[in-house]
């Protein structure tokens, strides 16, 4: 049975930023738990972030089964990618849930991640710079196929929100994911992706597909304003005949192009951290 991986609208979490001392703390979570993720065992499961700032729930905000990369990124402002440290840390797998006090930002949630991580986990990090290839996203001639945003971004009905967060997410009669009309989200299902966003910039789509890329992506588009998007391609490492994939699938669905180059990159390296979180 394939897992799914869905992705709320708090992708955002995962915008690029400068790492700061992990001794940052001028906020806190007001309750936080932090435990193990329970073994699979072949059933599909939920990964990512859900909730939180700019979601229909912004009083909670949920990691579930993420692995420790996957929270350093977070804290950072960073893509997973540019994380380094032991092979354990993209392995094992936590389930993280905290309350937020009122009109809590993105910025501070990094804060509380931060200090929820030296605090659970005993994290200490560094900076480093390494060669790397990035991406450079330029708009394709004769010119971008994106939809500017044109109205506010839709508030998703709770039935809506849980038919893609339900465990067993439905396939469309294109083969790919099923979202229904209105939500935000990214889920991931028998190796076909797909992704709607409302309302975002080039620089917030670089910086997605820097996440599924696994490399920089620069924004050199020249683009102004908020578009809508909706994105579609499979993960097979072969060609497809079943649909593109991601960068073929940005040029053709968005026309934007993305171009390999290479120059140094920030990385944030795990010094130390405990595998077995403090308890709660």
């Amino acid at each position: 049975m394939q897992r799914a991986n869905i992705l709320l609208a708090t992708t955002i979490l995962l915008g690029c930023a400068t790492a700061s001392s992990q001794s940052a703390r001028a906020v806190t979570f007001e309750a936080v738990s932090v435990k193990p993720s329970p073994p699979l065992n072949g059933q599909n499961g939920v990964t990512g972030i859900v909730g939180g700032p700019g979601s229909g729930d912004p009083g909670r905000i949920s990691f579930p089964q993420n692995t420790l990369a996957d929270l350093v990124a977070i804290a950072y402002g960073v893509p997973k990618y540019r994380v380094s440290g032991p092979d354990w840390i993209d392995s094992n797998r936590y389930d993280v849930v905290a309350k937020l006090a009122p009109k809590t930002t993105i910025d501070q949630v990094r804060q509380m991640t931060r200090g929820m991580l030296a605090d659970r986990f005993k994290l200490t990090t560094h900076m480093t710079q390494k060669n790397m290839t990035f991406y450079e996203m330029t708009a394709s001639k004769p010119g971008p196929a994106l939809k500017p945003s044109t109205s506010a971004a839709p508030q998703p009905s709770d039935e809506k929100l849980a038919e893609v967060t339900g465990r067993r997410p439905r396939l469309a009669k294109d083969g790919f994911p099923d979202i229904p009309a209105g939500v935000s989200a990214m889920v991931e299902l028998n190796d076909r992706s797909r992704m709607v966003e409302f309302h975002r910039t080039m620089a917030w789509l670089a910086r997605r597909l820097a996440r599924d890329l696994k490399q920089q992506v620069v924004d050199a588009t020249e683009l102004k304003g908020e578009y809508d998007i909706d994105l579609r391609w499979v993960n097979s490492p072969t060609p497809d005949p079943a649909g593109p994939d991601l960068i073929e699938a940005v040029r053709t669905q968005l026309g934007i192009r993305l171009t390999p180059r290479k120059g140094p990159i920030d990385i944030v390296v795990v010094d130390h951290a405990e595998r077995v979180p403090s308890r709660n």
